[in-house]
C-alpha cells in the first residue's frame, strides 16, 4: 500500500504541468538604433506560438523567412507544414506576451524591420506563479546569417541571401 501511494505521488509529480503559463519574450535590437525614420515602417515583432509533442519537438521550425512570416513551421522529416496555434500580437521594442495553455511548444519570432527569425522550443513542467521572461536579441552586427543566442536560432535574412549568392 505505501509502495503504491509512493509511486501515485512520484508520477503525478512528475507529469508535466497544463495550466497556464504567462510567457514574455523581450526582443533586443542590438546596437541599440534610434527609431525608423518618418515614414518608414515601424519597428515590431510577432511572436508565434505552436503547440507541438515531446517526442518530436525538435523536429518542427520554420524553413525560410516565408515560413515564418506565414507562422507556419515545417517538420524537418516529412515536410508536414502546421500553422501557428497562438499568435502573441505584434510588440515593439518592449515586450511580447503569450499566455501558453500547454507545453511544449516552439516559439517563433519575426523581425520584419531588419529581416530576422529566431525559433526555439519552450517547456513547463511546474506551475508558473511569475510569468517567464525570455530575452531575444536580434545581433545586427554579428557576421553569421545564422547564430544561437540564450536557446534562440537566430537567422539574419540579408545576411545568408549574401552568403548563397556569394
Amino acid at each position: 500500500m505505501i509502495e503504491a501511494a509512493i509511486a501515485l505521488l512520484c508520477i503525478s509529480g512528475c507529469a508535466k504541468y497544463t495550466s497556464d503559463c504567462e510567457l514574455v519574450v523581450r526582443p533586443r535590437r542590438l546596437p541599440v538604433q534610434s527609431s525608423p525614420a518618418a515614414g518608414d515602417a515601424a519597428y515590431e515583432v510577432t511572436v508565434f506560438a505552436f503547440y507541438v509533442s515531446e517526442k518530436d519537438m525538435e523536429r518542427w521550425a520554420p524553413q525560410s523567412y516565408a515560413d515564418a512570416q506565414a507562422g507556419q513551421i515545417r517538420n524537418l522529416d516529412t515536410g508536414e507544414v502546421r500553422t501557428f496555434s497562438l499568435m502573441g500580437g505584434q510588440g515593439d521594442d518592449t515586450y511580447v506576451h503569450l499566455t501558453l495553455s500547454r507545453s511544449p511548444v516552439v516559439l517563433v519570432a519575426v523581425d520584419r524591420f531588419d529581416n530576422f527569425y529566431a525559433y526555439r522550443t519552450f517547456e513547463y513542467l511546474v506551475p508558473q506563479v511569475n510569468p517567464v521572461t525570455m530575452t531575444l536579441r536580434f545581433v545586427l552586427w554579428k557576421p553569421e546569417a545564422q547564430f544561437t543566442d540564450s536557446y534562440w536560432k537566430v537567422v539574419n535574412v540579408a545576411k545568408q541571401e549574401e552568403e548563397q549568392e556569394g
